[in-house]
């Protein structure tokens, strides 16, 4: 992934959309599944500031 996308700051509401359609998908597809929300930075964003160590991308 580019460096240009950073972990996105849900409202509360939409963390618990998102983690009924991760149990959703867990039971359907029987495997683990965890969705992961990014937002695009604005120009010239440091978008490292808020990462892991993300090597070998």
């Amino acid at each position: 992934m580019r460096n240009d996308y950073a972990f996105a700051s849900l409202p509360d509401r939409a963390v618990r959309e998102l983690k009924r359609l991760e149990s959703r998908l867990n039971e359907e597809l029987g495997e683990e599944i965890t969705l992961i929300a990014y937002e695009k930075d604005p120009p010239g964003a440091d978008s490292t500031a808020c990462r892991a160590d993300l090597k070998g991308e």
